[in-house]
């Protein structure tokens, strides 16, 4: 009985497809669509053997006719057998009959299962980075903007600008961002002081006046004011004595210290001092996630992943909204408080803007590396209060339209980054655009009436009470947002031009795409003009989004060097140049500007190189015509010999540039980037 039930959970019945995910070699040798058919269409109409020469060894199949057909598992242990099946019948064994030929195939749901994580196969991540030197690993997704720096990015540029130049350039790039994403020594033995009397108070004053997160009420003011008098005034209790106390008050008088310094010191004094009390705050960093802690220790950590968001050397945004968004889950935070949790409705409103504030972070920050979000929006039952904490329509509106981005960003994060996701065929993946861009263009039009985010920002046009630097700061998201929904389908080195190029439709979304990211990176290098960097400034306006719009613009230049707004777009790098080298000067040389002018110098190279090859063609075709007898002999008409079944000898083409994908892989280049010593240089 144990030998008759062990043969039979080895058999595993497994329906037959008549589809193949593998083109056959015909097709594949062609470089030819193949339908997946047996045989394909290709190979009846041209009378071809159609025949596919698996990639990996199959499973060992047993077939027993033309019409049935099982897989025996090849298992020599025993397999467990559970005790309530040694009493019960033997169930005759039913053999799955083989679809035919021509049998339709069954319609795929919309929603498709999980990724078979125990199957060997090809997962979509060609694309994506891996930064790593000595002691750093850094994974960059394949959607992010650091993907311009994947192999097959730096291949295709290095062939359209003809230079190797540009290897060597996102080497510097990678390893700097990289290197930022860590700190670079231990934290301090020792704790800087608490700031005098007045100076404390000025330096919280500055923070609920013109913090990143003000608008999002995360601390509320009079509370914290009150328990700072208290602090400053000796007296001791469990509330001031609290780490978490400790924590919230040192990274408010950092986010304070570095918007009053700001106005009268160097950036490099400014960032020093500031800095020591937000190693303050970092010092008691585990106490504040395992210990029993307060909303008091949320608050503090999302402080402290907005004060990394700042202009600095170091980027611990990730980490930090990491622990802030599971801390703040712990809490309940992201879930509508029920009546019976008994919390009255103002703590309500305070708890929801505190979890808004770390989301709309902590989905840019993913959306920006390529990193998975650790808070799925199916999960988020927490309501957004109709108005802001401090009662301003203005901030009311920032946080509102903010949110919304987000939303959005997180959703096209999904659709086109997750795993599943890049295994979209590029039909599908043209679908998910489509829908998405068209979502972006609704939310556009919902707040089009308010604010223009497609144009150059005018102070006196935008609503009453929103600052230039809240302007500023939905006009960045936006234009982020723009490039991440369309870079997909623009970036050559995926090959979707090769889909495209047979398909109209296709064609014209492409296109469309193509239009969205040159337009949303012109008008991002333009609205580097109203930028003032100071201690006020976030990293997304300053330095992501102004880089971000500056490499979709080089990569638009260089696919078509022929296009009539190379010259205007040329001129854009320049200024982008000009504005890289103020942030440079301002900042005291810690953000460097070298890859920026090697970058516009490799695309003057670029059109400057395709130019000469037009005239020599034309000069060429030119003393041709001039030289060459009307009506030539049949003697003097040689013709090279072409073997179309040997690719090798067939004409060189552009499209060779975009790469070939046999199996409707999107992405199939291997993309890890060396990295060497480099220069001592921050990016």
């Amino acid at each position: 009985m144990a030998s008759e039930l062990s043969t039979r959970f080895d058999l595993v019945q497994v329906p037959a497809k008549n589809r193949r995910s593998v083109a056959c070699n015909h097709c594949r040798a062609k470089k030819i669509r193949c339908n997946g058919n047996i045989p394909c269409a290709n190979c009846l109409d041209r009378a071809e053997e159609c025949v596919v020469t698996p990639r990996r060894r199959p499973r060992i199949q047993q077939h027993h006719n033309q019409d049935e057909r099982i897989i025996l598992h090849q298992n020599n242990e025993p397999r467990p057998v559970q005790a309530n099946y040694s009493n019960a019948p033997l169930q005759p064994l039913t053999f799955i009959p083989q679809q035919s030929e021509g049998q339709a195939e069954t319609p795929q749901e919309d929603c498709e299962p999980s990724i078979d994580v125990f199957n060997d196969q090809d997962v979509g991540e060609d694309n994506s980075l891996y930064a790593t030197d000595t002691l750093s690993l850094e994974y960059y997704g394949p959607r992010c903007m650091l993907s311009v720096c994947s192999q097959p990015a730096v291949d295709w540029v290095i062939s359209k600008a003809n230079s190797p130049d540009y290897a060597n350039i996102v080497k510097r790039v990678v390893h700097n961002s990289a290197r930022m994403l860590k700190m670079s020594d231990s934290l301090s033995s020792s704790r800087a002081p608490d700031p005098p009397l007045e100076v404390a108070w000025q330096y919280a004053s500055a923070y609920f006046e013109e913090g990143l997160d003000q608008a999002f009420g995360v601390v509320e003011r009079s509370l914290f004011e009150s328990r700072l008098r208290a602090h400053l005034s000796g007296m001791r209790n469990p509330i001031t004595d609290d780490k978490a106390w400790y924590a919230l008050r040192n990274v408010v008088w950092a986010h304070g210290c570095r918007i009053v310094l700001s106005r009268k010191r160097t950036f490099r004094e400014t960032l020093q001092a500031s800095w020591g009390f937000f190693e303050n705050a970092l010092s008691v960093h585990t106490e504040n996630l395992f210990l029993h802690t307060s909303l008091m220790s949320v608050q503090a950590l999302i402080l402290m992943a907005y004060f990394s968001e700042g202009i600095g050397k170091e980027s611990l945004q990730y980490t930090l909204c990491t622990d802030a968004m599971r801390l703040a889950c712990s809490k309940g935070l992201h879930r509508q408080p029920s009546h019976s949790w008994k919390i009255s409705p103002p703590e309500v409103t305070h708890r929801n803007w505190m979890f808004w504030a770390i989301y709309c972070l902590e989905k840019h920050i993913c959306s920006r590396s390529g990193r998975p979000s650790i808070m799925d929006d199916d999960e988020i039952s927490c309501q957004v209060p109709p108005s802001a904490p401090s009662g301003r329509p203005s901030d009311t509106f920032y946080c509102h339209t903010l949110i919304k981005m987000m939303q959005l960003a997180s959703a096209a994060r999904k659709r086109l980054s997750s795993a599943r996701a890049l295994r979209q065929t590029t039909e599908q993946l043209i679908k998910t655009v489509r829908k998405l861009r068209k979502d972006l263009s609704d939310f556009q039009c919902s707040v089009q009436q308010d604010i223009s985010l497609d144009d150059p920002l005018d102070t006196s046009q935008l609503p009453a009470g929103l600052t230039l630097r809240q302007a500023q700061s939905l006009q960045s998201h936006y234009f982020c947002l723009v490039l991440d929904i369309n870079t997909p389908l623009t970036y050559p080195w995926l090959g979707i031009s090769t889909y495209s190029a047979d398909d109209t439709a296709a064609a014209s979304h492409v296109e469309a795409s193509c239009n969205a990211v040159a337009q949303a990176s012109r008008s991002g290098i333009l609205a580097t003009r109203q930028v003032h960097v100071d201690g006020g400034c976030s990293n997304l306006i300053a330095k992501y989004t102004p880089v971000y719009c500056f490499m979709n613009l080089f990569i638009h230049i260089l696919r078509d060097t022929t296009a009539p707004t190379v010259s205007s777009d040329l001129v854009l790098l320049d200024i982008a140049f000009g504005y890289f080298s103020n942030l440079e000067f301002v900042t005291g040389l810690e953000l460097s500007r070298i890859f920026v002018r090697d970058l516009c110098h490799l695309a003057r190279l670029a059109v400057e190189h395709n130019a000469k090859g037009q005239d020599n063609n034309t000069g060429q075709m030119s003393s041709e015509a001039t030289s060459a007898p009307l009506i030539p002999a049949a003697t003097d008409l040689v013709i090279d010999p072409v073997d179309f079944d040997d690719t090798s000898t067939l004409p060189f083409h552009e499209n060779d540039f975009f790469g070939f994908l046999p199996d409707e892989d999107l992405e199939s280049w291997s993309t890890l980037v060396p990295l060497n010593d480099v220069d001592d240089m921050v990016f």
